[in-house]
């Protein structure tokens, strides 16, 4: 970006955004760095360039913005939760767990359901995944909504191995409000792990049946339907998928298709997807025959 160029705060954030969801993290650092050039006093993008910081496990480098960001915002909760985290990240647990101490005093359920979704950081770094898991647990109870929670827990679940009690969260969950893209994928996750494939599979459609742009999703339940010799299923969810990522599709999906596609003995079709296959991977098309 020319630095002369004047965006308004709300545009940075959107540009940060979207290196964010691209990985493309040292772009995202950059835009952020010009948009505090231009907004010095923006909380929302010091914000944002400490939380990037800090997920690159560079937290040390986040403190200044932080510093800054508390003392525009003294006592504001999102800027003291993002302190906290750096601190524990930083492996400064026992101040980051003084302030999360502090700020439990006047939480409300939103906010406590934050609080405990920083702690569970503390726990990931010590690899008590038990603890992590009931930390999480907790913060959902207390916030059904809250994103980044469902996130981590589909992650700390396979570490823990809570799969039980992972479905009975989810489940619960559910059952206040079924419109959770996120919780169906963790439930069908831990429904496959204990070997309850159809529950699997239908939590997987769910998931992607709410959300469209949920397509690892939906590659999942095509993939759970391939291994399991389902090939229409499979195949239904494989051309959802290839029309949802258009010229973005990889090798991998057109060899799947065609797979599936051999096995319900139409060979000429299943040809017509390994050659596309070919054209993007010649070395994952030879690979099948090799096999």
């Amino acid at each position: 970006m020319d630095h002369q160029v004047y965006f308004e705060e709300a545009a940075y954030l959107q540009i940060i955004s979207y290196f964010e969801a691209d990985h493309q993290y040292s772009k995202a650092l950059e835009a952020s760095e010009r948009g505090m050039e231009q907004h010095p006093l923006s909380i929302d993008l010091l914000l944002k360039h400490a939380q990037l910081l800090v997920d690159n496990l560079t937290a040390e480098a986040a403190f200044p913005y932080l510093e800054k960001a508390r003392a525009i915002s003294p006592g504001e909760i999102e800027v003291e939760l993002l302190y906290a985290e750096a601190l524990i990240v930083d492996e400064q647990t026992e101040e980051g767990f003084r302030i999360l101490n502090f700020l439990r005093e006047e939480a409300n359920d939103e906010e406590l359901s934050s609080i405990l979704l920083v702690e569970s950081l503390a726990y990931e770094q010590e690899e008590s995944y038990e603890r992590m898991f009931y930390t999480l647990r907790e913060a959902l109870l207390m916030d059904p909504t809250n994103q980044a929670a469902l996130e981590r827990i589909g992650v700390c679940v396979v570490q823990s191995k809570k799969y039980e009690e992972s479905i009975a969260l989810h489940e619960a969950l559910l059952a206040e409000d079924a419109y959770q893209a996120l919780a169906w994928y963790n439930l069908a996750q831990s429904r496959l792990y204990v070997g309850n494939y159809e529950g699997a599979i239908e939590a997987y459609d769910l998931a992607f049946t709410i959300d469209e742009d949920f397509l690892q999703a939906c590659r999942d339940c095509a993939d759970l339907c391939l291994e399991l010799q389902q090939f229409n299923r499979a195949l239904k969810y494989y051309m959802e998928l290839l029309e949802q990522e258009g010229a973005d599709a990889d090798s991998d999906l057109y060899i799947q298709i065609g797979q599936c596609n051999l096995r319900l003995n139409c060979p000429q079709a299943a040809v017509t997807f390994y050659i596309r296959a070919a054209q993007l991977d010649p070395r994952n098309y030879l690979g099948q025959f090799a096999k």
